[in-house]
Formats: C-alpha cells, sequence, structure tokens
C-alpha cells in the first residue's frame, strides 16, 4: 500500500524539485499556475422527435371538438409516419389517421373529432422516423377528460396488490 502511494507523489515531488529556484539562465521559470485540463461537454441528450397532443379538458357526450397533434423533429431529411389510433365510439369527422410527412423543424396537424360516449380507452398518436440506421419513435395520448391513471398508494397496512390474492406486503417504517 505504501508503494502505491509513494508512486503518486514522485511525480509532484520531482514538479516541486524542478522548481526549487536554481535553474540555469537557459531554463524557463517556473510556472506559478497548474493547467487544468477542461471539463469534458456533456451534453444533455434529446430525443429527435416530440409529439404532443392538445384539446379540450373535458368532452361531453354527442360533442363534437377539435384535437391539435404537434410534432417536433430534429433537422433530417428522413420523412415521418404519423397514425392515429381512435377508440371505439370515436369518428374522424375531418383529418387522416395515416399520413407519410415530410421532414420540417415543427408539423401541426388538426383533427376533427364527434364521440357518442366517451370512450374508456385513449386516442392514440405514434409518430415513427427512420434512417439508413437508425429510428425513432413518439407517442402520445387524448384521454377524453378521463384522470390520468395512478399507482396503488401504501397505507397503513401495507401495500395492496390488485388482482393479486393474498396478504398486503408489510411496509416497515425508516
Amino acid at each position: 500500500m505504501r508503494i502505491r502511494s509513494l508512486a503518486l507523489y514522485i511525480p509532484i515531488l520531482l514538479l516541486l524539485n524542478a522548481c526549487n529556484g536554481t535553474r540555469t539562465p537557459s531554463q524557463q521559470p517556473c510556472p506559478t499556475k497548474v493547467a487544468i485540463a477542461p471539463e469534458p461537454v456533456h451534453h444533455n441528450p434529446s430525443p429527435p422527435v416530440i409529439v404532443k397532443v392538445r384539446g379540450p379538458d373535458k368532452v361531453s357526450p354527442g360533442e363534437r371538438f377539435s384535437l391539435e397533434v404537434d410534432i417536433e423533429v430534429k433537422p433530417t431529411s428522413e420523412p415521418l409516419s404519423l397514425r392515429v389510433r381512435l377508440p371505439a365510439g370515436v369518428t374522424l369527422v375531418d383529418g387522416v389517421t395515416e399520413e407519410t410527412l415530410a421532414a420540417s423543424p415543427r408539423i401541426l396537424r388538426t383533427l376533427q373529432l364527434q364521440i357518442g360516449e366517451i370512450p374508456k380507452e385513449d386516442l392514440h398518436v405514434e409518430v415513427v422516423q427512420r434512417g439508413p440506421n437508425w429510428g425513432a419513435r413518439a407517442t402520445a395520448s387524448y384521454r377524453f377528460g378521463r384522470p390520468e391513471p395512478t399507482l396503488p398508494q401504501a397505507d397503513a397496512l401495507g401495500v395492496r396488490r390488485p388482482g393479486i390474492p393474498g396478504a398486503a406486503i408489510p411496509i416497515t417504517p425508516r
């Protein structure tokens, strides 16, 4: 262990000894600052394709309304494939459910929908882009005003696992 520690300090000792003030006129003065290598730049990767679906917060049975599909694309020349999957009970009045789009930094599409009753499933939008050696896929959903699903919450007795028979899983406080 001591040999390893000594091996770490030898270069530092040599540097300090070289700058002890005993130099000949041909030698350069010792530097007063030590150059520090720059930190590597870490890029925050962002997805090549982002899709968002915007519509009314709540809809009523029999209502006709618009959804806006907003697609953001990193610059590339590859075309995109847009696919909209409608749940049962939803009718597309205006717009298309499948389309090939030319690449552009931002693409907006509007869909006119008519619903008979509030669907139990979501409307799903999928955008796919493929290059020679890569591919990207983005999805978004519209819930027709239904609340977002949540995970089961712990109670004082433990966590109940829906659909799995048996006792609760005990939770020990930390």
